[in-house]
């Protein structure tokens, strides 16, 4: 693969339609938190937030390949439709919303009868604003991770899992196995990253149930991926990535992956 960006492995109109479509819903977001929402105890404040931290997100994706894998950044990188995994993605979004809907509607009897007050706002709200900061933060971290490990692994960053080949490549960039920065301290920085903002938006919305569904998902998803990635990396890199196995044990920081 070139080290040259090539315009034409890309449809531009595509990527316009894209950039121009968020463009206006990021827009409508942005208007809608300054004008339609007075205060931290506006109960759907948040999900205005939310769909800030979605728009974040894809943005994010696509700035950081197309400056740090300029040479396989495609219309797709935003993450937003094409890829793998993103139906079950947008799948978890509705139910995002909808929990936080019904939830505030005091529809979701089951989760009401063990949370009596989290759709109160009336009672003790900073209590619940203290949490759903904390939540906001936590996402806002994740995304900052995942930026760093897309920008220190540079060329040797892919979304997608493709077996290696085992020859020397002719690309030292690209088959370089990235062991500084971020990499030091953990061995899946992006994937840590992306649990994180997952995380943190539930908790930031008050979604129990989501909050729940979300880490069984991500762990079990991430649990195989990852098994399956360091198999393929320890099939390119031989020792040297065992050694860095060793060297840097965590795999991602979180529990039972």
């Amino acid at each position: 693969m070139s080290l040259t960006y090539n315009p034409r492995n890309n449809n531009l109109l595509e990527i316009f339609i894209t950039c121009f479509i968020m463009g206006i819903t990021l827009t409508i977001s942005i208007i809608t938190l300054l004008l339609g929402t007075s205060s931290l105890s506006n109960k759907y404040i948040w999900l205005v937030i939310y769909s800030l931290l979605l728009h974040g997100f894809f943005i994010l994706e696509f700035i950081n390949s197309s400056l740090y894998q300029y040479n396989s950044v495609t219309s797709k990188s935003f993450l937003i439709y094409g890829n793998k995994g993103n139906k079950q993605f947008w799948y978890l979004q509705l139910l995002t919303i909808w929990e936080y809907l019904l939830l505030r509607l005091g529809k979701l009897n089951v989760i009401v009868k063990y949370f009596p007050n989290i759709g109160n706002w009336s009672w003790s709200w900073w209590w619940w604003t203290i949490l759903q900061i904390f939540g906001l933060l936590i996402s806002l971290l994740g995304l900052f991770i995942r930026h760093l490990a897309m920008k220190t692994c540079g060329l040797s960053f892919n979304h997608y899992l493709i077996t290696p080949d085992p020859s020397p490549s002719k690309n030292q960039y690209e088959n370089k196995l990235i062991t500084h920065g971020i990499y030091k301290y953990v061995r899946h920085p992006s994937y840590l990253g992306f649990w994180l903002y997952c995380i943190g938006i539930q908790l930031m919305l008050l979604n129990i149930g989501n909050l729940t569904l979300t880490i069984y998902i991500l762990n079990w998803f991430f649990k195989i991926r990852i098994e399956y990635e360091e198999n393929q990396l320890i099939n390119k890199y031989g020792d040297k990535y065992i050694n860095y196995q060793q060297t840097t044990k965590r795999k991602i920081l979180i529990p039972l992956i």
